[in-house]
């Protein structure tokens, strides 16, 4: 049995934010959060360089479009994130930072708006989905391809499945274990599982775990090394898990070092280890299937077969020294400001493409 694999990115701006050390940090638009746009490197660090690095190996991608900064940045901006991702063949599906309505809420001097799905009601829910929906087909999404939801944060509760059925979102990708402590309030299944039908029969995707120390550590670029990601997805498919969940941002592959003036460089280490689990996944098509989200919506549709043989949840302790080799890397990406460095990553064995070259040198 294939297993299928879904390559997620969660595609948004940012409000102003104050860090708790009291550091400002402006809103960031389209071009410096999602494109990742700064001169000389060419369309971008952002989301261009997310389906390049998929369409290199003939894979797909699912952004979820966070549509509400659209109020903030302008309704252009986000038509053209969406006709872009849909013109180079990759999915596009609903996400939500509704703060993001007011991005400058600390210049206006107001408080900013909730941010959290579960700060709503679920008729409020239920109202935001929709105008995000609304804001999605107004940027050239059409309709019956809009399925699926992803709360910012993976902030989501019950009254979220009970308000996407209210407007026709099927699949929801909110629960995650590393998450259930802090912002996700969703209850958790009576028998864990890679793929189940949850609240108000709303079916739910779960973020991919691995256990790290006492508690867990989700399937995201930024988060795992190459080797812990591969490892996974090798245990996950021998195991027969049905699905798996990739999580990555329109802006882990760049480090924004301003907005204004927009400058930023390549984050070296998330380039290498997606284009790394990409090539790992191609050289396996026997084994697994790049899904999107409408694709996944008619299979559950249809086919009873695909969804009784939905695997139990799959968290695994992987072995201590992909953890240090991690760890490692995280060390190195904090210091990611040295030539040497640099030298280290481009010549390591998942290394970057040679069109990427001219970033290393901003």
């Amino acid at each position: 049995m294939k297993t299928r694999v879904h390559i997620t990115i969660d595609t948004e701006c940012r409000e102003q934010r104050v860090t708790a050390d009291g550091q400002f940090l402006p809103a960031a638009g389209y071009d410096s959060r999602v494109w990742g746009r700064f001169g000389g490197n060419g369309a971008g660090l952002g989301i261009p360089l997310i389906m390049d690095t998929l369409e290199r190996h003939g894979l797909r991608g699912v952004f979820f479009v966070d549509p509400f900064g659209a109020h903030s940045f302008g309704k252009s901006g986000l038509q053209e994130v969406c006709g872009h991702i849909l013109a180079r063949g990759h999915d596009v599906q609903l996400h939500a930072h509704p703060r993001q309505r007011v991005a400058d809420w600390k210049t206006r001097g107001v408080e900013p708006l909730p941010d959290r799905m579960w700060e709503y009601t679920r008729d409020e829910q239920r109202d935001l989905l929709g105008e995000g929906i609304e804001l999605l087909v107004e940027a050239g999404v059409p309709r019956a391809d809009v399925v699926a939801f992803r709360a910012g944060h993976f902030a989501a509760n019950d009254d979220t499945l009970a308000a996407m059925a209210d407007v026709g979102l099927r699949i929801s990708s909110n629960y995650n274990r590393c998450y259930r402590e802090r912002e996700c309030r969703l209850s958790p299944p009576d028998r864990p599982r890679a793929l189940y039908r949850a609240g108000s029969g709303v079916w739910e995707l779960p973020i991919s775990n691995i256990r790290n120390g006492g508690g867990f550590r989700h399937l995201q670029i930024t988060a795992l090394s190459l080797d812990e990601i591969t490892r996974y997805l090798d245990l996950a498919q021998q195991g027969g898990v049905s699905d798996v969940v990739i999580v990555t941002h329109s802006f882990e592959q760049f480090y924004l070092e301003s907005v204004d003036p927009p400058r930023g460089r390549i984050n070296a280490i998330n380039a290498s280890r997606l284009n790394g689990v990409a090539a790992w996944l191609a050289e396996r098509g026997d084994r697994f299937h790049v899904s999107v989200m409408p694709e996944l919506a008619r299979t559950l549709a249809r086919d009873d077969a695909a969804r009784s043989g939905a695997s139990a949840e799959f968290i695994p302790e992987l072995p201590p020294a992909l953890r240090w080799r991690r760890q490692f890397e995280q060390l190195l990406k904090r210091a990611d400001g040295s030539l040497p460095v640099r030298r280290w990553i481009y010549f390591s064995r998942s290394r970057i493409p040679h069109s990427w070259r001219a970033s290393f040198r901003r």
